[in-house]
């Protein structure tokens, strides 16, 4: 809690446009809550699009798993471990899941409520820590479906990536 604070007063201080981060903030949580709708999963988010995928020709030393590369604007590279065959695959998205109650709560005993901004602030600085993503593929225009299920894949928003960038990310997303 103490070092979440310090950061916080370290970003008012900053030159960052806190109007933005609160509009980032506000675009979040005015997504529709997550649902199970016919099946598929309705899922709210920050999408990466992908590009550049290649397997590279080692696998992962201590497990023999084949090792993936792509590139993300905002991520940078990223390297996905997995025995599902990830070759071939187009329009691929690592996707950072939004679960607004879960994510916005602080579970500590007696914590104050905070202020709008102050909550904005407290989001922002969560997305610049590395974070598990889920790796989709394309079924049908709108329609995705979870590959590499069996991996973890951490990942950092890259510290030069703008908050239109991370804004322009933000939608919900149908999972298969």
């Amino acid at each position: 809690m103490a070092e979440m604070d310090g950061m916080v007063t370290a970003l008012r201080s900053s030159s960052l446009d806190i109007s933005l981060v609160v509009a980032l903030y506000e675009r979040l949580y005015g997504l529709p809550p997550l649902s199970l709708v016919a099946g598929r999963l309705r899922l709210p988010g920050i999408v990466f699009p992908l590009a550049d995928l290649v397997r590279l020709l080692e696998s992962d030393p201590e497990s023999d798993i084949p090792v993936y590369r792509a590139t993300s604007p905002i991520l940078g590279d990223v390297e996905i471990k997995t025995k599902d065959q990830l070759t071939g695959m187009k329009r691929l998205l690592l996707m950072n899941p939004w679960i607004s109650p879960l994510l916005d709560a602080d579970f500590s005993s007696g914590a104050p409520l905070f202020a709008h901004a102050t909550r904005a602030l407290r989001l922002f600085v969560r997305l610049k820590q590395p974070f598990g993503a889920l790796l989709l593929a394309p079924l049908a225009r709108v329609q995705y479906r979870r590959v590499a299920t069996d991996s973890l894949i951490m990942v950092r928003v890259r510290e030069e990536t703008s908050l239109t960038e991370l804004m322009d990310g933000i939608r919900r997303i149908d999972i298969q």
